[in-house]
């Protein structure tokens, strides 16, 4: 049987994780977040959670594993594939993660999905999200957005099987999310597992 992993591609703030809970609300479908990751391992090492520890500690999980960054989450991925047969994973930074994803196994169809929104909505987004205490400036914003572009974030857009633009409703993404979804089932002749929803 096939395994299907997503990858997810796209800026901070671009609807990353508004598509991860889309998906799993409505399949059976396991989510493993880069961010939280990495959040955790700071905390794990008493930390404060501000956007120089989070880049300082990814890059050392990163240098950890050869440079892959996607190969410290081998176990974690390989063991969600085991029990659920799909995940996503929100999300893909480099061209690196990519290679570590398609290479391992042939029985794994790996699809890579790139949420696209503009600058000034992502910025909002973030803004309102507000994960740090002290908020988050516009040159903290474009300082972020070159560091995903310098990590090869826009060559993986380039190779993205399907692109989902998140600059409207919230109604009309998960409209267009799901069409995206039902496109590559028929495309990649591949089903989810849909959820069965509770009375």
């Amino acid at each position: 049987m096939k395994k299907l992993v997503v990858g997810l591609v796209g800026h901070s703030g671009s609807g990353k994780s508004t598509f991860s809970e889309l998906i799993r609300e409505r399949y059976e479908v396991s989510r493993i977040s880069t961010g939280d990751f990495v959040r955790e391992e700071v905390s794990r090492r008493g930390l404060s959670p501000t956007s120089d520890n989070i880049t300082k500690v990814s890059n050392q999980i990163r240098e950890a594993a050869g440079g892959v960054f996607m190969r410290a989450l081998r176990g974690k991925i390989d063991a969600n594939l085991e029990s659920q047969g799909a995940v996503v994973i929100d999300c893909l930074r480099e061209m690196s993660d990519y290679d570590e994803l398609t290479g391992k196994d042939k029985d794994r169809i790996v699809v890579i999905i790139n949420i696209l929104s503009s600058d000034a909505n992502r910025y909002e987004r973030i803004v309102k999200r507000r994960r740090e205490a002290l908020g988050f400036s516009e040159e903290e914003f474009r300082e972020l957005t070159t560091f995903e572009k310098n990590l090869g974030i826009e060559e993986l857009r380039r190779i993205a099987d399907y692109t989902i633009r998140n600059d409207d409703s919230k109604m009309q993404f998960e409209q267009d999310s799901l069409e995206s979804l039902s496109r590559m089932e028929k495309e990649k002749e591949i089903t989810l597992k849909k959820k069965v929803r509770k009375e």
